[in-house]
């Protein structure tokens, strides 16, 4: 069932003529369903195709000409200012990296305090002893949510530059900006 559902996307989107891949072929000659599928979805692309023969045009004389006028026609502007998606990008990965370091030195600074107090007014029995590792462990156990959140935080702005680039980038420099990443 699952496997029928993974091979009819591979077919819907095998738009091409060359063969599909061959683990998909072998399940074609087992699977009935998925071979009707197939059948189905390649009358209907040669359907397509049969229909766009029949609608295409002549290019009119002088098309190329008219446009390459056209173009140098038009003034050649520069933009030197950042799109407003790339600043809003900038935007968003600069507060989650001031927001990722905030959140740690509050961390570090809570933790230092509970083991500043722990270390310059010793417990006088052991009730206050154990209080102190409740309080503790209490302070971990708060923290932890902080420290998700903030896990969720920063995959979320990996997340957003990664469609950002996968959007507004030409592919190779999206190749070169996911071999950068870590």
């Amino acid at each position: 069932m699952i496997a029928c559902w993974f091979y009819k996307q591979v077919i819907a989107h095998w738009t091409d003529a060359r063969a599909l891949p061959e683990p998909a072929q072998r399940h074609l000659q087992k699977c009935v369903a998925c071979r009707q599928f197939f059948d189905l979805e390649r009358e209907l692309a040669r359907r397509l195709v049969a229909e766009a023969e029949l609608e295409r045009q002549p290019v009119p004389p002088f098309l190329h000409s008219r446009i390459m006028a056209s173009l140098e026609r038009r003034p050649q502007t520069v933009h030197k200012s950042l799109s407003p998606v790339w600043a809003a990008a900038l935007v968003i990965a600069m507060l989650g990296l001031v927001s990722f370091f905030l959140v740690q030195d509050s961390q570090k600074m809570a933790v230092q305090r509970l083991s500043g107090t722990a270390s310059y007014q010793p417990p006088a029995n052991n009730a206050s002893a154990a209080e102190s590792k409740n309080l503790l462990e209490l302070t971990r156990s708060l923290e932890r949510p902080l420290e998700s959140e903030m896990q969720s935080v920063v995959s979320d702005a990996k997340a957003a530059i990664q469609l950002l680039a996968r959007n507004f980038l030409p592919e190779n420099s999206e190749s070169s900006l996911q071999e950068r990443s870590p």
